[in-house]
């Protein structure tokens, strides 16, 4: 089995290589993603929100049936994602990259389930989170809300080293990776807010 990367809607990624893409959610808006080469086993059988496309290929030998149903598990250190794939081509199936809290290599395992049988795992590869700038500022942002001012976009732009029109180019991953923090009870982007 291959491991394969979307890089963009035109450009798949189609050998073993380190690549840099924009995932989901904290610890998952840039990534490095190492793609290995994964040997599949002819009698096993395996099995979204992202931003980032993945596809596992199999060999010409491999079969994947049209009935079954296939998931990529994500294991990681605390978390683990559980995310269907959908086969595409005989010997492919896709996916996407779900975001993830922490900055970790976690271990992606390709699952087949099959009405009337066990789920099969039929290989297995890693994608490393990598930490980035929209993690680290949803992070100050759910930090600092209760401190924050009609003035603080400027505190917030030094540290980061961000010129003004980058913030219009960041909303989006911010959103994303505000979506995977574990936020406070109460918490709103205004800051605390008491639960009476």
């Amino acid at each position: 089995m291959m491991w394969l990367m979307e890089k963009s809607c035109s450009e798949v990624i189609c050998a073993p290589v380190w690549i840099t893409l924009s995932f989901l959610g904290c610890h998952a808006a840039k990534r490095n993603v190492r793609l290995t080469l994964i040997k599949a086993r002819a009698n096993r059988c395996p099995g979204d929100r992202g931003q980032t496309t993945i596809y596992a290929k199999f060999g010409k030998n491999v079969y994947l049936p049209e009935d079954a149903e296939f998931y990529f598990i994500y294991d990681g250190s605390h978390q683990r994602h559980v995310v269907i794939a959908q086969r595409v081509e005989d010997n492919v199936l896709q996916s996407s990259i779900p975001g993830h809290q922490l900055q970790e290599t976690v271990t992606v395992s390709v699952c087949l389930c099959s009405e009337g049988y066990s789920p099969v795992t039929m290989g297995s590869g890693s994608v490393t989170y990598m930490d980035n700038l929209a993690c680290r500022l949803a992070r100050l942002l759910v930090t600092q809300a209760d401190r924050l001012t009609a003035c603080s976009h400027q505190t917030l732009l030094t540290p980061f080293a961000l010129p003004p029109g980058a913030l219009l180019a960041l909303d989006e991953e911010l959103v994303l990776a505000l979506s995977q923090l574990e936020l406070p009870l109460g918490w709103t982007v205004l800051g605390n807010s008491s639960l009476e």
